[in-house]
């Protein structure tokens, strides 16, 4: 059994895997598995991995799967994996190779569940060099990240967590395979709040490539409508807790969620179809709430918002 599981889903990342695979052989912490779980990948992706890896000692599986989406190869590797810590990289960004050694030092200084660290945003024109440790840290229960993460006080992204396997079994948590756009912030905020201690590392140790056709940034005008009602679905649970956290979640949670996608969304959509997405998010009314948030970042979109889509359209793209 290994310390740390690491799990990456592969589908037609042939032209990035090369780099992510040689961050992880570079590794100062060698007690790891890796488990690519390929996707259903059309592309050289496991040829080049396997290529990379058949001249080191790492200890790596390759698991096979038709194609179900990110989510799904996830899972599966989750439910392959043996290590008492996992971490969930994406095969097309690429890690600092202190990335696995601080933060399983992180999980030896008190009782946690998850360890958090921040990201390096970079672009295949970025050069990242290892960063200068500034070692400092904060440890708080899981549900003041949680309410951090709703209010975006904290940026958090599966790829930046360390969990402990043992949470993940005891709460029953898997990523939402049903959802194809918010799976991850239904994880995250469910993670969170039933966590007890954890820390967040901060430090920049995962280097996150913005690229144009990546999962992340390709959604369209149905997926995000299914992740908007997959969210609400999700809200139901946050409802019948009843608490003072709860209420934090239930009053900013979907208006910060529509709020982030209006902007997200302008990047990748027309105008007409821009405009569907407001009417159905019914967006403009919805994010009001947001201003007893009192930031002036946040009012300031929302009154742009409000006078006129078509220039918050404009801003945002």
């Amino acid at each position: 059994m290994s310390e740390v599981s690491i799990i990456v889903p592969v589908y037609n990342k042939e032209k990035y895997i090369r780099n992510f695979i040689i961050s992880v052989i570079n590794q100062t912490f060698k007690d790891f598995e890796l488990i690519l779980v390929n996707d259903g990948s059309t592309d050289n992706s496991i040829e080049v991995a396997e290529e990379v890896l058949k001249n080191t000692d790492i200890n790596y599986v390759i698991i096979n799967k038709e194609n179900k989406g990110q989510s799904s190869a996830r899972n599966v590797g989750i439910k392959a994996s043996s290590g008492k810590w996992i971490v969930i990289p994406d095969a097309d960004d690429y890690l600092q190779k202190d990335y696995l050694k601080i933060m399983v030092d992180s999980t030896r200084m008190k009782d946690v569940d998850v360890v958090l660290c921040d990201m390096n945003s970079v672009t295949d024109d970025t050069i990242s060099e290892e960063n200068v440790r500034s070692n400092l840290y904060d440890l708080k229960k899981g549900r003041e990240f949680f309410v951090d993460f709703i209010l975006h006080k904290i940026s958090i992204g599966p790829v930046s967590m360390m969990i402990k396997k043992k949470k993940l079994l005891d709460i029953n948590l898997l990523f939402n395979e049903d959802s194809r756009y918010s799976e991850e912030f239904i994880f995250i905020t469910y993670l969170l709040y039933n966590s007890d201690n954890i820390i967040h590392v901060k430090e920049k140790l995962y280097n996150y490539c913005v690229r144009k056709n990546s999962v992340s940034t390709g959604a369209n005008l149905d997926t995000i409508i299914n992740g908007y009602n997959e969210i609400v679905k999700a809200s139901e649970f946050y409802k019948k807790e009843n608490n003072e956290v709860t209420t934090i979640y239930n009053k900013f949670a979907l208006p910060r969620w529509i709020l982030a996608t209006c902007r997200f969304s302008a990047q990748k959509m027309n105008y007409r179809e821009y405009k569907e997405l407001l009417k159905i998010l019914d967006a403009k009314q919805k994010v009001k709430k947001l201003y007893y948030l009192k930031d002036l970042k946040t009012t300031l979109a929302i009154i742009i918002l409000e006078i006129s889509p078509k220039i918050f359209y404009s801003i945002a793209k």
